[in-house]
């Protein structure tokens, strides 16, 4: 699970549009060039970890932090000629174990929250399963 990243897509040219900025770009994907598997990118992107990996609330001190840290990088990023969006993924755990968990349900914090509106972005909440949550919860076996 990777925890929090935030990435910035669209065609836009990735150097020139974050040059100066203080956003900690860990991985840039230049629009039509190769990639490591020998596929063109399209469209361009920038991404950074921004949270440690773990449970979703865990997540919430550091993205609030990073968020005000680089708030007017953020607010340049989303507004970018080209830009499509610039969303945060909460990658987390599923936590269904045990018989008759029926529902898994997150927080975030209401800064957050704000914090995400301010700034135009989008929150991407996926969930990982983990081997226990593929398991029927009835002691019957999954059908195929």
């Amino acid at each position: 699970m990777p925890g929090c990243v935030w990435c910035a897509r669209g065609r836009f040219e990735v150097d020139a549009a974050f040059a100066g900025a203080s956003l900690p770009g860990s991985n840039a994907s230049r629009e039509g060039k190769l990639s490591v598997r020998k596929r063109v990118y399209d469209p361009s992107a920038c991404s950074a970890r921004i949270g440690p990996a773990g449970k979703l609330e865990d997540h919430a001190e550091h993205v609030i932090r990073f968020l005000e840290e680089h708030y007017a990088d953020l607010l340049k990023s989303v507004a970018l000629e080209g830009a499509t969006d610039a969303p945060l993924d909460f990658g987390y755990d599923c936590r269904l174990h045990g018989p008759g968990i029926r529902a898994q349900g997150e927080y975030l914090p209401a800064r957050l929250v704000a914090l995400c509106g301010e700034l135009g972005l989008a929150t991407m909440p996926p969930l990982y399963p983990s081997s226990s949550c593929s398991e029927p919860r009835d002691g019957r076996e999954r059908q195929a």
